[in-house]
């Protein structure tokens, strides 16, 4: 009798497989494209570990597009490289084709141009919006419309844009970028406002379906320059203007897509200084970036005159960064810090340059120090090869899932939204 019933069992399992196998969930029609530039997995937990380190948790506190039910590992390499660039690893996923560092909606070996998942959208009849904090001529959104050997023809990538016919594309201006978080002013827009005024644009245009891709471009500026702060700040932005999707999605759960990803990880990021332990929650005390550091010491400079020196610098760091009051300095600190603003004053300190600033000997070292608070480390300004996460909710997102290449994501989305995508 025992037999009987387990043979029985495994048969109703056997035979319920294939019937599980055939759902497909309904395809979406409004779907919504995420890039974090830059942003590799410890960007993630890193801010994630600060939220919960603000809350007093040992953990974490969870971000809203971390908490999607779908997530995979994505490897980004390039055509030519081990290590990509932003158009290369743009080109991946807009297109689901590699190509050679550098390039933007060709293949690799430059013969051929290839179709973005944005214009599959347009063919087939959707609304199409491409969105970023960073210029619309920076490589990743560009990888959307543009087909060009080298990156920095912009004269050929404005000319491509301008007869894209795409509906909807902002930006910063061409070559520059919204303010950091962390220096924003009120008034001044986020990429929340930039994606709400996408859906509302998009919706008008064919309320029937669209699709938008929007990039958090400074998450990868901020890496560049080893911002510990900036880089939380701009991760914890690009959340909000996901959530601005996720709140789209409530209201248009079975008909809505939304894929969250990066092009590759910048900086080598490393959450500890070789302790068992690490402290971004300390980053919570600085009010600005390390960019906006070196204009406010231009301004006091200027303002304060005779009486600008040591002393009113002290004050400013303690109120803005925490330096010597909520973050308490020891003895080597103190003095390596003072020691570069003098060196910064008397114009012989050495000053550190990389991607997308230019800080004094001053600045770069309030840059260590707040590391060293937070034991987080920074293993180099430029990209790496490392894992960069995928988050998915909605219609089809169960197939991303498991270790995927770039090139898969927008495969997947067209297959599951219909897109004729090549």
């Amino acid at each position: 009798m025992r037999k009987t019933i387990f043979t029985l069992c495994c048969l109703l399992l056997t035979l319920g497989v294939p019937a599980q196998a055939k759902k497909k969930s309904a395809q979406p029609k409004y779907i919504f494209y995420f890039i974090g530039d830059g942003m590799g997995v410890n960007q993630v937990n890193a801010t994630e570990i600060f939220l919960g380190q603000k809350e007093g948790k040992h953990g974490t506190s969870p971000l809203c597009f971390a908490s999607f039910p779908y997530s995979a590992l994505v490897t980004t390499h390039s055509a030519s490289n081990g290590v990509t660039d932003s158009a290369a690893s743009g080109t991946a996923l807009a297109t689901g084709h590699k190509t050679k560092n550098g390039a933007l909606g060709l293949g690799e070996e430059f013969t051929d141009t290839v179709q973005s998942i944005a214009w599959a959208a347009k063919q087939k009849g959707l609304a199409v919006g491409v969105t970023t904090t960073v210029g619309t001529d920076h490589a990743t959104p560009a990888a959307f419309y543009a087909h060009v050997n080298d990156r920095n023809n912009t004269k050929v990538i404005h000319a491509q844009r301008a007869v894209c016919g795409y509906d909807f594309i902002m930006g910063g201006a061409d070559g520059q970028s919204l303010a950091y978080r962390l220096d924003r002013k009120e008034g001044e827009l986020s990429q929340a406002d930039i994606v709400r005024m996408a859906i509302d644009s998009l919706y008008r245009v064919n309320p029937k379906g669209f699709f938008l891709m929007s990039e958090g471009g400074m998450i990868d500026w901020a890496c560049h320059s080893n911002d510990a702060a900036a880089v939380i700040g701009e991760t914890l932005d690009f959340d909000d203007a996901i959530k601005v999707a996720y709140n789209f999605y409530q209201q248009h759960p079975d008909e809505t897509l939304i894929v969250v990803t990066a092009d590759h990880e910048t900086g080598g990021l490393v959450l500890t200084r070789g302790y068992y332990e690490t402290r971004p929650g300390n980053l919570q005390y600085q009010k600005m970036t390390i960019k906006r550091l070196g204009w406010e010491m231009n301004r006091m400079r200027k303002e304060l005159g005779e009486r600008f020196g040591w002393e009113a610098v002290q004050d400013f760091l303690k109120e803005n960064f925490g330096l010597g009051g909520a973050l308490p300095l020891n003895n080597r600190q103190a003095e390596r810090l003072k020691k570069a603003f003098e060196n910064t004053e008397k114009g012989i300190g050495k000053g550190e340059k990389t991607l997308y600033q230019e800080d004094s000997e001053f600045c770069a070292c309030v840059r260590t120090l707040m590391q060293e608070m937070a034991l987080v480390t920074f293993a180099h300004t430029c990209h790496s090869a490392g894992y960069v996460p995928c988050f998915a909710i909605g219609a089809g997102a169960e197939q991303f899932s498991g270790r995927i290449d770039n090139t898969e994501i927008p495969k997947k989305i067209a297959k599951i939204a219909g897109l004729p995508l090549e």
